[in-house]
């Protein structure tokens, strides 16, 4: 597996445009909001996803063209992880050297915010009822990563415990992205199936 990709840099990066806009929000939960939203499999294009970050931002009219810029690259990033075969995708979370457990686990619950987001308006007029059952519980659980209190107390069973949730939270990304784009796939398969009928 290769991980020649460096998500702390992604982190930093997106951390100092958005000061630079004048943005509050986590670096995190932006980049949750994109994965929730290409999670679903819909039709992406650029002008959805900056519409979808700089509505979120409230920022709609004040983005510089290097803040557009940057949230492409990472809306590019995003897509090539998640469609490739190598479970390379990462959550963009702050660096574990650097931050301390306390802010870490903030910022997971921001990223899993901003996917509940994301996702939710990426579904929506979708019947939730029809999700696999695989698909349910991982929504379930990221809403309750979501909600997780940031108290720490012992700091070496807590590290350990927020490494395994940043680890389902990655790979149930993964299992909710692989199928809604086979459901996506199916759903172009059957609108075509007219012109095969005669």
């Amino acid at each position: 597996m290769s991980h020649d990709h460096d998500e702390s840099s992604d982190f930093q990066t997106l951390a100092v445009a958005m000061v630079d806009q004048g943005v509050l929000s986590s670096p995190s939960e932006v980049h949750g909001l994109m994965t929730g939203f290409i999670c679903t499999g819909s039709s992406l294009d650029e002008g959805q996803v900056l519409h979808l970050v700089l509505t979120y931002l409230e920022m709609d009219s004040g983005a510089s063209s290097e803040f557009k810029t940057i949230i492409l690259d990472v809306f590019s990033t995003i897509m090539q992880q998640l469609s490739g075969d190598e479970f390379e995708f990462e959550l963009i979370l702050p660096d574990d050297d650097i931050d301390d457990l306390y802010s870490r686990l903030e910022a997971l619950s921001a990223w899993s915010q901003g996917y509940l987001v994301g996702f939710g308006t990426g579904s929506a007029g979708l019947d939730e009822n029809t999700f696999s059952d695989e698909v349910q519980e991982a929504i379930r659980d990221i809403v309750d990563v979501a909600n997780v209190e940031s108290e720490v107390e012992e700091e070496e069973d807590a590290e350990v415990a927020y490494s395994e949730v940043c680890e389902y939270v990655r790979m149930a990304s993964m299992l909710i992205f692989s199928e809604f784009a086979d459901l996506n796939k199916e759903i172009k398969k059957d609108l075509g199936a007219p012109d095969q009928i005669h």
